[in-house]
């Protein structure tokens, strides 16, 4: 039973970052699933719960990651170079597309509450990175940490393919974003 919910989740995963929310049928992801459309609702009454699901999915992974990264690296820039390079190797671009088909596509108690999830699980991590890095005395507090973290994940969405693998190209991504971010491009406060 619970192989055949996962299988379900898997699947409309892929189809919904392929192909987005309306473009997906339940009948398609039955069939990709090789089940009937009734075994697919003995799981989920209908596509908006399948799809909440498939977001919670994503955001618990994420949790566990970014936990993960706060919890073994000691230092602001290891903790935001580990979390950019995550998020970047392992977010596919229409990751973006699937949150944006939430505002859209569900209803307001269900992007509610899926909103007050991605800020547990997802924001405020990120922005305890920052926090913490102010406590420490490793960043100025030039704002509040959820600003920061805001600012860094909007900095987030890839680049133009650069011709590397896809670890070695996040990686160099993830380096370039967190070393703009704390530390500018000017070659010293004075130079500009």
């Amino acid at each position: 039973m619970a192989e055949t919910r996962e299988l379900i989740v898997g699947t409309a995963h892929d189809l919904f970052m392929e192909q987005g929310y309306r473009a997906v049928s339940t009948r398609q992801i039955a069939e990709v699933c090789g089940l009937t459309q009734p075994a697919l609702y003995h799981h989920f009454a209908n596509k908006q719960e399948l799809y909440v699901e498939v977001l919670r999915t994503v955001l618990k992974r994420t949790e566990a990651a970014l936990k993960q990264i706060a919890d073994t690296c000691t230092r602001t820039w290891d903790r935001l170079f580990e979390t950019a390079r995550y998020l970047l190797a392992s977010q596919p671009e229409n990751s973006i597309q699937m949150f944006y088909d939430m505002q859209k596509e569900l209803d307001p108690a269900a992007k509610q509450e899926l909103d007050a999830e991605w800020r547990r699980t997802f924001l405020d991590p990120i922005a305890a990175m920052f926090a913490e890095g102010v406590r420490h005395g490793e960043l100025r507090a030039v704002t509040d940490a959820r600003n920061a973290a805001y600012l860094f994940l909007n900095m987030l969405p890839k680049f133009p393919d650069s011709g590397l693998s896809e670890p070695e190209r996040a990686k160099q991504q993830a380096k370039l974003i967190v070393d703009v971010l704390l530390f500018g491009l000017a070659e010293s406060r004075g130079a500009i």
